[in-house]
């Protein structure tokens, strides 16, 4: 079957999403001809792979829905160009790719919303602060998700990476709405991670809990944090854990193993609802235990393996939960825990969950 697959740039992706889409294409590129168009900053094209540059319109001052609308647009030009001339008989889609209605319709169609904020289907932030300066947003951010839902209402599924995920996204589609989780794959021999007691965290944003992570930090000065970048970085957060003397805070690596070989325990003290927290169970997979804030999609991935926060601000909790590992007997019985939980969502099983999901559309990839 040829397979179209459009979305953000695979090239040394810093997001879940990316990773997670990677994988699974990789893992149903056997029998099948893939075709990828991405969204990036550059533009050229390779062997099966179509860049389209759309680096101008993310520089461009723009409110964020206005934003977002241009570059759905300008990107979703080129993906209907491939669609044809590819001759496509499956599309995959993740944001900013959304075709419009007339061409969703003529072709078996699939989207993967792995965010709640994709398409401007929902704002993340529940910062009444921040919803205040998104108002003169606020035409573009409606405009933007009423024709989106619409479009993805003309596809022959809809595919989120979590059961949280669709129940929380399912009522705004007609058709039919499932999920998928992230395939994860086990580390590779010799680097996983090991008891050293260091705690680490990613994602140095608000959303994601950093200002709580430097807290904690402040408070245990004995211990080693090390705080890992994300795609995106909030300034401030970056500025006030450079001050605390027991944090190293180091740049995204795209060999991840790199980063989990160095730590003991991983923290996830996420402030909004994560959609399912695919760092969980790659720490998991690592042998290294967990411990995240009691929302959204973690309480899938966290399943086991694990410990939780229920209040997510008290600092009290998450140091108390970091010295509970200390034991080492819990701390053996979470690794072994996570690391049996982190075995299902091996690249091989969920890729066979995808295709059996497909069938069951009539489609047989």
């Amino acid at each position: 079957m040829r397979i179209l697959y459009a979305g953000y740039s695979f090239d040394g992706a810093r997001g879940g999403a990316e990773i997670s889409a990677k994988m699974l294409m990789e893992g149903v590129s056997n029998g099948n001809e893939i075709k990828y168009v991405f969204a990036s900053g550059k533009n050229s094209t390779e062997d099966h792979t179509v860049h389209v540059d759309i680096s101008n319109l993310l520089n461009a001052p723009l409110p964020h829905h206005m934003k977002m609308l241009r570059i759905e647009k300008y990107f979703s030009c080129s993906v209907e160009k491939e669609l044809s001339s590819f001759g496509a008989e499956l599309a995959i889609f993740q944001e900013p790719a959304i075709p419009r209605i007339g061409r969703i319709r003529s072709l078996n169609t699939v989207f993967f919303i792995r965010s709640p904020d994709w398409y401007g289907l929902f704002d993340r932030s529940g910062n009444a602060v921040e919803f205040i300066r998104k108002l003169p947003n606020l035409p573009a951010a409606f405009a933007r998700r009423t024709r989106n839902i619409k479009i993805m209402n003309a596809a022959s599924a809809v595919f989120t990476n979590s059961s949280f995920m669709r129940d929380r996204l399912s009522d705004l589609f007609s058709v039919r709405t499932d999920f998928v989780y992230p395939p994860v794959p086990a580390p590779k021999p010799g680097r996983e991670g090991r008891s050293s007691g260091i705690v680490g965290f990613m994602g140095m944003t608000k959303i994601k809990g950093g200002h709580i992570a430097a807290r904690i930090a402040r408070d245990m000065p004995g211990r080693t944090f090390i705080f890992l970048k994300g795609g995106v970085s909030s300034r401030a957060l970056l500025s006030s854990a450079s001050k605390i003397r027991n944090i190293v805070v180091k740049d995204w690596l795209t060999d991840m193993d790199g980063f989990y070989e160095k730590i003991g325990i991983l923290i996830v003290p996420t402030i909004a609802e994560e959609p399912f927290g695919r760092c969980v169970v790659e720490a998991m997979a690592h042998g290294i235990p967990v411990i995240t804030a009691r929302s959204g999609g973690l309480e899938e991935s966290n399943f086991s393996g694990g410990l939780f926060v229920d209040d997510v601000s008290n600092i009290a909790e998450w140091t108390d939960k970091i010295k509970h590992l200390d034991e080492p007997a819990v701390y053996a019985g979470l690794a072994s825990a996570g690391r049996t939980h982190a075995e299902r969502f091996s690249p091989e099983r969920i890729t066979g969950e995808f295709r059996e999901k497909m069938k069951g559309l009539g489609i047989d990839i």
